[in-house]
């Protein structure tokens, strides 16, 4: 299971097999680079979204500009609405090079999917539809069992067609609502798994936020399961910060991104990881050309992006401004 910067099939017009020497320079600087492997591509532009909520001109045109940037190489994929996908195709107009973007499903009908497929289908050019988001609880079903098979019913819809990662977003309010809903992908799809976790860190308000501990124990048995997830919300700012404006505590991206690396590669549990997700000293966060370091465990440049494709593949944010702000502020990433 590999993140986008490591997929034969980013690029949609290529037959699956050939890889375009960007995707293999991308690949050979995250195996030399360590700020490269921790955060190649780790922003999911979801600028559409509340709380930026930008108008699809405003959200494409920031886009643009991230991506003509020299940062660019940290930027992930361009998140829409299902409903918004007609909306974007327009917008993009005669774009010649194809967005990439993940759909994100206002409902998770089989229709709706049949719909995106459809759009991959038709070859455009100006989208490339690289993945599909939904949520656990929109779909129909009681148990794990009935969700799973309704999770592969509409792969297998979309299996006639480039293969998209699916990731579904599920509830870790407590231990036993977590073990429940990780059932749903302890049986991997015929073909290989291309179905993944989604995990909210943060909102509009300190109930949409989960605890320290709650994500440590997501975070441990999504490793123990072998199941990488994407997270999103509140992930605004690198390091875990109590936010004077919002009134509550928000995680940071080098917490939850080092949490989930250092759980695969230092076997990490709970207690480590909530430590470290916990942490709001940024001094305690180093990360260089060589190596990624939190409280003396170090990870170095080909282990991390091992760890990437493995444990965490990106997280989703309304601004790319915002982020790149700060790490450049902390001297992580230069001008």
């Amino acid at each position: 299971m590999r993140p986008s910067w490591f997929s034969q099939a980013s690029v949609p017009s290529r037959k699956r097999g050939a890889v375009s020497a960007n995707q293999r320079t991308m690949s050979e600087d995250a195996g030399r680079d360590a700020v490269r492997a921790f955060l190649g591509q780790a922003i999911d532009d979801a600028g559409l979204f509340p709380p930026a909520k930008l108008s699809m001109r405003d959200a494409l045109a920031a886009h643009e500009r991230a991506l003509s940037g020299p940062h660019a190489w940290m930027l992930g994929r361009f998140v829409v609405s299902a409903s918004g996908l007609g909306e974007l195709t327009e917008a993009l107009g005669g774009r010649s090079t194809p967005l990439r973007v993940s759909v994100v499903f206002d409902g998770a009908l089989l229709e709706d999917y049949a719909g995106v497929a459809r759009e991959i289908h038709s070859g455009s050019g100006r989208v490339a539809i690289e993945a599909v988001e939904l949520k656990l609880t929109d779909l129909p079903g009681s148990d794990p069992a009935a969700k799973a098979a309704m999770l592969g019913q509409m792969e297998r819809v979309g299996a006639f067609t480039t293969p998209l990662s699916t990731y579904v977003e599920i509830g870790i309010e407590d231990d036993a609502h977590l073990e429940l809903n990780l059932q749903t992908f302890r049986e991997s799809p015929a073909g290989g798994s291309r179905r993944y976790v989604k995990v909210r860190c943060g909102g509009l308000d300190a109930s949409a936020t989960p605890s320290t501990g709650q994500l440590a124990q997501f975070i441990a048995r999504a490793r123990d399961l072998g199941v990488p997830f994407k997270a999103t919300a509140g992930l605004h700012h690198p390091v875990r910060h109590h936010n004077v404006q919002a009134g509550f505590p928000m995680h940071g991206f080098l917490n939850v991104i080092g949490a989930a690396i250092l759980a695969r590669t230092h076997a990490f549990d709970r207690a480590k990881l909530e430590a470290i997700l916990a942490d709001e000293n940024a001094t305690d966060f180093r990360l260089s050309v060589r190596a990624f370091e939190w409280r003396g465990a170090i990870v170095k440049a080909e282990e991390i992006a091992g760890a990437r494709a493995t444990t965490i593949h990106s997280f989703g944010s309304c601004s790319f401004d915002e982020p790149l702000a700060d790490l450049l502020a902390l001297g992580i990433v230069q001008t």
